[in-house]
């Protein structure tokens, strides 16, 4: 069972991984990076575009809709806001100097939302084709 839900989720998977190491490695601010008002939040918008499109992507590749896919579609979209909201919280409690903030975690939903929506309009001529 957990070997069929690695070689199924594996992408995702990797996603989780990267975005865990860079929400938690500790960036030094000497680096003489360009930087502008927000990019922050414009990165946790796109790791976390990625983060839903792969876990709607994975399970449309090992799911059928009419046998409980539906929710697995939505807990694509929870997964991504539940993960988001407890990067925040052990960023503050543990990973000092990184801080807890909201609106980073409103970048992570807006991400998710968009990935998902984007994987759904990408994707929802095969789904249908295969499915319905």
């Amino acid at each position: 069972m957990i070997k069929n839900f690695v070689s199924t989720y594996w992408k995702s998977m990797l996603v989780v991984l990267i975005i865990t190491v860079l929400s938690v490695y500790p960036f030094s601010s000497g680096l003489n990076i360009p930087h502008f008002k927000f990019q922050d939040k414009l990165i946790h918008t796109f790791m976390y575009v990625a983060l839903a499109f792969f876990l709607w992507y994975d399970t449309y590749s090992a799911c059928n809709p009419k046998s409980g896919g539906r929710l697995l579609l939505s807990i694509i979209l929870l997964f991504p806001t539940i993960y988001g909201g407890f990067i925040e919280i052990i960023q503050d409690l543990f990973f000092p100097p990184r801080t807890a903030e909201w609106l980073d975690w409103a970048a992570d939903i807006v991400g998710s939302v968009i990935g998902f929506m984007l994987a759904l309009f990408l994707l929802r001529k095969k789904w249908k084709k295969t499915n319905y």
